[in-house]
């Protein structure tokens, strides 16, 4: 309703904390649980009150923001949020350092109901191509991530049917010409 009142589209914003799990599994729960208070707190801290915020689930978050039709606001807020994210949180006589990366996606590229699946195919995109960055949705990213599927389906597939005759190839070591191990 907002949307048609005022002409403003919106913006789904995919963050997934990098090197979260590091933090976890060297530090503890508490210390990973003390992250996810700050980041959610940087969260609140750096959007508009009309902005929602949301963890939904593990280290993900989303973040829907209203925004003109051309308007960067998206981008300069991921950039934002991420420059944030990325500074050093302290956690008793420790700092923990994480990053972010952020999958873009909006309206009326979009279809609304859709915003949250697309930003995340482009979060994914954006881990992909280095931590610590934003990527905007694209359709074509939906085209290669289909693609992608089929092609791992049809490769299964064909392990399940026998169709790939696998052929072996001796490892030798130079110096002493013995088989050393088999590449397939």
């Amino acid at each position: 309703e907002t949307r048609r009142n005022t002409g403003l589209e919106i913006a789904a914003l995919h963050i997934d904390l990098d090197r979260f799990k590091y933090i976890n599994d060297t530090m503890g729960h508490a210390v990973g649980d003390h992250v996810l208070r700050c980041v959610a707190d940087i969260l609140r801290e750096r959007v508009r009150s009309q902005d929602v915020v949301a963890r939904i689930g593990g280290d993900e978050f989303i973040v829907l923001t209203l925004c003109a039709r051309d308007s960067d606001t998206p981008d300069k807020l991921a950039d934002r949020l991420i420059s944030e994210i990325c500074k050093p949180i302290p956690y008793e006589d420790r700092m923990c350092r994480i990053g972010a990366s952020v999958g873009i996606a909006r309206a009326p590229t979009i279809p609304a109901d859709e915003l949250i699946t697309c930003s995340d195919i482009a979060l994914y995109k954006a881990k992909t191509g280095g931590r610590a960055t934003w990527a905007t949705f694209d359709h074509r990213d939906l085209d290669t991530l289909q693609s992608n599927k089929r092609l791992a389906d049809d490769i299964l597939r064909g392990v399940d049917e026998g169709e790939f005759q696998p052929s072996y190839q001796p490892q030798v070591n130079v110096e002493t010409g013995d088989i050393v191990g088999l590449e397939v």
